[in-house]
């Protein structure tokens, strides 16, 4: 009997350590999200609208949305708490591009950085997830600060790095999460999660603010960024065919 060739690809420890680190969490919140299923998820508590503490400078908000801002997303039900976002560049007239920052401590995958910040709703950015939306309701919504003009200019880098196929410093690089490979990895589910937690704190945002707050719509619809290493670009196609599979 034949068996199908394969290659082992060695990890760094480094990667190792940080998915060992993020399972715990996402074990630890399906435990909890198990037991009480009606509180919100909010993982690094996330479950009140208030400024977080940290490193983050706080001005009064300005009337007009400005790079660097750090705006709250309401709840969206009773299943999420608030999602933080960081609003990162004009895009074109009267749009914003924003990145979100997770609910976990620690990057799940390729996509996401570690900022640096040690405000527990902001230690890391979701780069993948980030959207181009409406000005009008982000400016209506509350502010819990703003990054460092540095700060900024850094999650600028990684996200051209992640979402365009830029180089980025190796001092920016490093902060990233692990490669993300095998179909069956949980992280596949937290992703599609994460993409819909976003989906439905924007709708919130519209209910919430005038305006109209509507995520471009060549913007990531799966949680995978638009330049792939070649092994998330096989990882997406592998679980793609497993679902296919698993319908039969």
């Amino acid at each position: 009997m034949n068996t199908p060739s394969y290659t082992i690809v060695p990890r760094r420890r480094s990667d190792r350590t940080r998915l060992a680190e993020w399972l715990a969490e996402w074990d630890l919140e399906k435990r909890l999200r198990e037991e009480s299923p009606d509180e919100p998820a909010a993982g690094r508590g996330q479950a009140a609208v208030k400024p977080p503490a940290g490193t983050l400078r706080y001005d009064r908000p300005a009337r007009e949305i400005e790079p660097g801002d750090i705006v709250i997303l309401p709840p969206a039900g009773t299943v999420w708490g608030p999602v933080y976002v960081a609003v990162l560049a004009p895009h074109g007239r009267s749009r914003w591009l924003i990145v979100p920052f997770g609910r976990f401590a620690t990057p799940a995958w390729w996509g996401e950085w570690s900022t640096g910040l040690s405000a527990p709703a902001l230690t890391v950015a979701c780069v993948w997830n980030s959207r181009v939306v409406s000005a009008a309701p982000l400016t209506a919504l509350p502010r819990a600060g703003r990054l460092t003009a540095r700060r900024r200019e850094d999650l600028a880098a990684i996200y051209r790095h992640v979402q365009e196929g830029e180089d980025a410093p190796e001092r920016l690089r490093r902060r990233l999460g692990p490669p993300l490979v095998h179909p069956a990895d949980p992280r596949h589910d937290y992703l599609d999660e994460e993409t819909m937690r976003l989906d439905q704190h924007i709708a919130a945002g519209e209910e919430n603010a005038p305006g109209q707050m509507e995520a471009r719509e060549t913007s990531n619809a799966i949680p995978y960024p638009v330049h792939q290493p070649q092994a998330l670009m096989l990882a997406a196609e592998r679980r793609e065919r497993s679902r296919r599979r698993d319908r039969y």
